[in-house]
C-alpha cells in the first residue's frame, strides 16, 4: 500500500492506553464513508508500545476499504513531560508534532480518538486552508456561563477572544505554515506551563487570529444536549443553518471528558455502543455486557444551566450547579 494523492490526509494521536479506541475510530471513519467517494490515507502516531495494533488496524481498514491506507508511526513523544491534569496526559501533545513526523505533507485533518465518525470528512478537506495554521470547531468552552467561569478560574482566559476559541479534536493543520513561521519554538516554551485545556489552550493562544472555523457538525460535544446546542445561535457563536444541521445531520460525535467505554450512561454514549454492538471485529475487543456503573458523578449542560448527574444503582438523580 502506498499514499494516494487524492486520498484525505488525517491522523490520529495515541498511546498504549487507547489501543483498542482506535480501532473504532478507524473503522467508523471507514464505515461512515463507505456511500461516498472518499478515501483515506490514515496516520497514526503512537508512542508506548501502542504500535503493537498495527495488525488488527490493517485488517479493519483493509475489510472496509481497498482504496485507503494505515501507515504507524512509533515516536517518542518530545513532550513527554509536559504539563498534564485531569486524565490528559501529555500523548495529548503529540499532535504538536505532526508537522516535524509528516515532514512529507502539506496539510492534515487530526482528530483525536475519543469521537465516533457518522459522515465522511470531504467538505473540510476541501475548505481553502489559506493564511491559517488550523481550522476547527468553535468549541463549548465559547457559551457565556463556561466562559466567564474560566475568566474566573484562569489568569490566562482573557488572552481569547469569547467566539472564537476552537476545540482543539477535530482540526485541519497548516504543517507547510506551521513549519515555515516555527511555531514549534514557541511551543516547546508552553508545554511545561500550567494551561488547563494544555495543547488546546496553546494552540488558540499562538495561532490566534489565524485560525479559521469549521461547521458544528464536525465535532459536537457528546455530552451538550439539543437545548444547549440551540444556544450557540442565542449567542451568536454559530448561524442557525449550523446548529440545525449539526443536531439532524452529525459528523462527528466527541466525547470529551468521560468516555462511553468506562460509562455506559452518559449523555449520547448509545451511538459509540451500538456502532461497537453492530461490528464483528470491533465487539470482541470489548466487553459484551457493558457494566452499569454502581455509583458515578457527571457534568451535563442544558440550557446555559450545569447540572451534576448522579447515577445510583442505574437511576439518574439531576442536581442544577450553583454559580461561582
Amino acid at each position: 500500500m502506498g499514499e494516494h494523492k487524492n486520498n484525505i490526509k488525517i491522523a490520529f494521536c495515541f498511546d498504549n492506553n487507547l489501543m483498542k479506541q482506535i480501532c473504532v475510530t478507524v473503522a467508523s471513519l471507514l464505515d461512515a464513508s463507505k456511500n461516498s467517494c472518499s478515501h483515506y490515507d490514515i496516520y497514526c502516531i503512537c508512542s508506548n508500545g501502542a504500535e503493537k495494533v498495527e495488525n488488527k488496524l490493517k485488517k479493519i481498514v483493509k475489510k472496509r476499504d481497498k482504496f485507503s491506507n494505515i501507515f504507524l508511526y512509533p515516536v517518542e513523544n518530545k513532550y513527554a513531560n509536559g504539563y498534564e491534569i485531569r486524565k490528559i496526559t501529555s500523548g495529548a501533545y503529540l499532535r504538536l508534532q505532526l508537522h516535524n513526523i509528516l515532514s512529507n505533507l502539506d496539510k492534515i485533518i487530526y482528530c483525536d480518538v475519543d469521537i465516533l465518525f457518522k459522515n465522511n470528512l470531504q467538505e473540510i478537506w476541501d475548505i481553502p486552508i489559506d493564511h491559517n495554521y488550523f481550522m476547527g470547531v468553535k468549541g463549548a468552552n465559547n457559551l457565556s456561563h463556561i466562559w466567564n467561569e474560566n475568566l474566573i478560574k484562569f489568569n490566562y482566559w482573557n488572552k481569547f477572544d469569547k467566539n472564537t476559541y476552537i476545540n482543539s479534536g477535530v482540526v485541519v493543520m497548516n504543517l507547510q505554515k506551521i513549519r515555515d513561521d516555527n511555531l514549534e519554538k514557541q511551543w516547546e516554551n508552553m508545554v511545561n506551563d500550567a494551561y488547563f485545556y494544555v495543547d488546546q489552550d496553546i494552540i488558540n493562544i499562538v495561532c490566534k487570529n489565524k485560525i479559521g472555523f469549521l461547521p458544528l457538525k464536525y465535532n459536537i460535544p457528546a455530552y451538550l444536549d439539543n437545548n444547549t446546542l440551540l444556544n450557540y445561535e442565542k449567542e451568536n457563536i454559530y448561524e442557525k443553518s449550523f446548529i440545525e444541521d449539526a443536531i439532524n445531520n452529525p459528523s462527528v460525535i466527541h466525547y470529551a471528558g468521560e468516555k462511553p467505554w468506562d460509562n455506559p450512561n452518559i449523555l449520547n454514549s448509545y451511538y459509540w455502543i451500538n456502532y461497537v454492538k453492530s461490528q464483528k471485529d470491533l465487539k470482541k475487543m470489548f466487553k459484551t455486557k457493558q457494566k452499569i456503573k454502581l455509583f458515578s458523578i457527571n457534568n451535563e449542560y442544558s440550557n446555559n444551566k450545569k447540572y451534576k448527574v448522579i447515577t445510583l444503582f442505574g437511576i439518574k438523580i439531576k442536581l442544577r450547579c450553583k454559580k461561582g
